[in-house]
This record gives structure tokens, C-alpha cells and sequence, in this order.
């Protein structure tokens, strides 16, 4: 049976284990973070296409088990009116249809389901080199234990310490925005159940969606030069809030209310 190491445990790194052990490889995942990050990240939400891709992996009730599904998809410009309205994705198969999640709940969810299976999930494993070798390829770590096995996958984000290791001079670039995540637990704005809504504004696009225990998760895209590192780095909720709220404010729509509304849950990438 091939080994395969997988380094990364975030959503990526874990679904291709579920699938190569679903295939008959033996898979191992090394991630760096010394627990399954449950508390990092903001959230997402996973389309028809992507639920389908679990249903392929056998995953869907570990994660149809947390987060709330989406069935309708609002437009809204940026005076507050209506543009469009109608149905998203599968609805009809509760399974299938668009599922907003946190990220971390997302981890937790597919590290448990393939804990369940016998995959093994080393935690606090920071790669620091790979090695190919005759008899396979090796995985370094810092705590000074090595892997070896007959493929290595590098699902291990932005930073990759894999793509630094075997490409040192692949480097990521800016795409032109940032965004802003948060979640509101007041001023949940009126509005269809199950909806995402879209706000085409004329600062930010911006997009929520409420709960049905009446959360408002929200994000903000704005265009514009990178933020500099040290302000990533540093920035706190409050900064964050006052960074963004002259962007929303000159648009009567729900936006500006809800990122106000917003406490120490607000992150920006």
C-alpha cells in the first residue's frame, strides 16, 4: 500500500486523506498547529458542488452537522434595493445545499471523521525541510522526528513550509483585496430565511447571512493597496471596525449597522 504524507491538517489537507484512504492509500496527516484550530479562521460557505464533493468522500453528515444551510441568494445595490432574488444551488437535497460554516468548525468536523476512520492526525508537527530520497520522500519536523513515505502533498496554506522547502522562489502575491469577516449577535437585519444576501456597495461588496439562533455572519471585500504587515499583525477588532465603517456608512444598508453592531469577532485577511 502506498504512504502518503499529507502536511497540512486544514480543510484541504484533510479532505484529500479522507479521499487517498478512501482510494486505499495509507495516509497520515502532519499539521503544525497543536490542536485542530477550531478557534482560527473565519468562516465560509460551502457550495453545492462542494457538498457533493464530501457526499463523494462519505463525509456530509459529519459536516451537514454543523453550520445552517442556505437556499436563496438576495442582491441588493447600494441605496438598499432589491435587484434579484432566487433560489441556490440544490435545494432540494438537504445534503447538497450551500452550508455556511466556521472554518474551524469545518476542521474539527473532517479531523474527527478521519480520526474515526484510522487516519492518523499528528498535531504540533511544523515541517521544516523535505528530503526525496531512493526509498522515498522525507518530511523533517522541528521537534526533530522525520516521516517518510511514497508521496508528500503540501496542503499546508499561504505560507507553505512545503513549497518554501522544494521551491523557494514560488512566492505568493497580493490579488488586489482584502476582507473583513465578522460575526453580529444584534441589529440582525429583517430579511427571507436561509438567504445569503449580496450588498453590491459603493465602498465594498459586502454579504451576510443569519443564523437561525439569529447570528449575523458577515464579510466585506475592498479593494485596494495591501495592508502592511505590521498592521495584520497587530490590528485589533476596534481597528478594524474604525478602518472599515467610512467605507459602509455613505450607503443606507444594513452593512455599517451590523459591522458597529460587531464585538471582538472581526478579523481581516
Amino acid at each position: 500500500m502506498a504512504r502518503v504524507l499529507v502536511i497540512g491538517g486544514g480543510i484541504a489537507g484533510t479532505a484529500a486523506a479522507l479521499a487517498l484512504h478512501k482510494a486505499g492509500f495509507e495516509a497520515a496527516v502532519h499539521e503544525a498547529h497543536p490542536d485542530s484550530a477550531e478557534d482560527i479562521g473565519a468562516f465560509l460557505t460551502l457550495a453545492s458542488n462542494g457538498m457533493r464533493a464530501l457526499a463523494q468522500l462519505d463525509a456530509s453528515a459529519a459536516v451537514t452537522a454543523v453550520g445552517f444551510p442556505l437556499t436563496a441568494l438576495r442582491v441588493m445595490d447600494d441605496t438598499g434595493t432589491e435587484m434579484a432574488h432566487a433560489p441556490m444551488g440544490e435545494t432540494s437535497d438537504p445534503l447538497l445545499r450551500y452550508r455556511c460554516l466556521r472554518r474551524g468548525d469545518l476542521n474539527t468536523a473532517l479531523q474527527a471523521e478521519a480520526a474515526r476512520r484510522g487516519i492518523t492526525v499528528r498535531h504540533g508537527a511544523r515541517l521544516t525541510s523535505v528530503e526525496d530520497g531512493p526509498d522515498g520522500v522525507t518530511a523533517h519536523f522541528a521537534d526533530g522526528t522525520a516521516a517518510t513515505g511514497d508521496l508528500l502533498i503540501g496542503a499546508d496554506g499561504l505560507n507553505s513550509a512545503v513549497r518554501q522547502s522544494i521551491s523557494p522562489g514560488t512566492q505568493p502575491f497580493y490579488a488586489g483585496q482584502y476582507v473583513f469577516y465578522g460575526y453580529a449577535r444584534a441589529a440582525s437585519p429583517a430579511g427571507p430565511d436561509a438567504c445569503i444576501t449580496m450588498v453590491r456597495g459603493s465602498g465594498a461588496a459586502f454579504g451576510y447571512a443569519v443564523s437561525p439562533d439569529g447570528e449575523t455572519y458577515w464579510f466585506a471585500r475592498v479593494t485596494g493597496d495591501p495592508l502592511p504587515a505590521e498592521e495584520l499583525a497587530h490590528g485589533t477588532p476596534a481597528h478594524w471596525r474604525d478602518l472599515l465603517l467610512p467605507l459602509l456608512r455613505k450607503d443606507p444598508t444594513p452593512a455599517a449597522d451590523l459591522v458597529a453592531a460587531t464585538g471582538d469577532d472581526l478579523l481581516v485577511t
